[in-house]
């Protein structure tokens, strides 16, 4: 029993790692829609994005959903001796020697051991197969659109935010500039006057 036990361990951490990633991709694709949203609207409204971030965070939140997803899911040792059975054609003999504990009669005896002789011939990385989800074959269209508004479309600023910004950060740009001059001259005056020896003037 203790050999199936550690077969179906190794299949248990083999399925998680199969069902983390198809979750990924998943999860990336639908992250992937959001962000050429975003991209788009950036070319028609200006947001103000930063493209690498903004595809970091995204895929680190589709990582993090796939986890959570597998964390949720809960793939238990049956969950995987089911799937080992289904994947290989086992007609639930894993399943069925694991919920049957213990072997008291010589046919459940019987059972184990040829359950065990299976299960040390198993190769794990066959118990489940990465399969790519239905949403993989329409990647081409987020992508398509990020291709397109970065490519193709120029930068339209419908609202007028861009036009906004560049106004405002000139007229920081030009406050910064007259309050140097400012300060400049102050520090001019200041020195004539101590040179003619006269009141110092308050800055």
């Amino acid at each position: 029993m203790d050999v199936i036990r550690k077969k179906l361990l190794a299949i248990q951490r083999w399925l998680v790692l199969v069902r983390f990633g198809e979750n990924a991709v998943r999860l990336f694709f639908y992250a992937l829609c959001i962000f050429s949203v975003f991209v788009l609207a950036d070319r028609l409204i200006y947001l103000n994005l930063d493209l690498y971030q903004g595809l970091v965070w995204m895929t680190g939140l589709a990582l993090l959903g796939a986890a959570a997803w597998v964390v949720l899911s809960r793939i238990t040792l049956m969950k995987a001796a089911h799937v080992a059975d289904d994947e290989l054609g086992l007609k639930e003999r894993l399943s069925s020697t694991l919920a049957l504990g213990d072997a008291v009669t010589p046919m459940e005896h019987a059972l184990v051991l040829d359950t065990a002789a299976q299960a040390r011939k198993l190769v794990v990385t066959r118990t489940a197969r990465f399969r790519f989800p239905r949403e993989s074959r329409f990647f081409y269209v987020p992508a398509a659109l990020i291709v397109i508004s970065l490519m193709v479309l120029p930068p339209m600023d419908l609202l007028g935010r861009l036009e906004a910004k560049t106004l405002e950060e000139t007229k920081k740009g030009q406050a910064k500039k007259d309050a140097a001059k400012i300060e400049k001259r102050v520090a001019e005056l200041k020195k004539v006057a101590e040179e003619k020896k006269l009141p110092q003037l308050e800055g």
